[in-house]
């Protein structure tokens, strides 16, 4: 039965070809397109978003909560830097390409918010928090789009807790 698909398969094949020889090749140029008002979307129903449940607001409220009291605690607890946090306030004095091996664009932010804020805790966590907040945000507003259900959605931003670096070493 496989030989006989192909040979049926390679059939159709020699046909089309040999159509498009008798044809030409700019007449397949100038042809119209085929009518797709037919064709379905592959694009599942539930991708579209639909409006926020008020549960909703709360969750993202509860985010925001979250991340601001983490900023707040961290800019009135201990001053004492951590090792990273040392290293981003060296290396933030100079606008660089690069720095180490990481990728400058949260430098460049950070270097931006101590010359708005000055060079104290308040502005390494304010801009850490944002953008944990931004992030948190983000994926649950992507998991909206793609889960049939929203509270599947916020399960999945909340896995991002999961995560040590995310959750426990803010």
């Amino acid at each position: 039965t496989v030989a006989v698909d192909l040979q049926r398969a390679s059939a159709l094949l020699r046909a089309k070809v040999s159509k498009a020889h008798a044809i030409g090749p700019l007449a397949l140029l100038r042809a119209r397109p085929p009518d797709r008002s037919e064709r379905r979307s592959t694009v599942p129903a539930y991708t579209t978003t639909a409006p926020m449940a008020p549960w909703e607001h709360w969750f993202i409220l509860g985010l925001l909560v979250y991340f601001v009291l983490h900023a707040v605690i961290r800019a009135t607890g201990a001053a004492a830097l951590e090792p990273d946090e040392s290293e981003l306030v060296i290396l933030s004095q100079w606008w660089l390409p690069a720095y180490t091996n990481q990728p400058p664009l949260y430098v460049w932010l950070q270097s931006a918010a101590f010359r708005l804020l000055g060079l104290n805790l308040a502005a390494l966590s304010i801009v850490k928090n944002t953008l944990l907040f931004s992030a948190y945000c983000l994926t649950f507003l992507a998991a909206r789009r793609l889960l049939p259900d929203a509270r599947r959605a916020a399960l999945a931003t909340l896995s991002l807790l999961l995560i040590a670096q995310l959750a426990w070493e803010e």
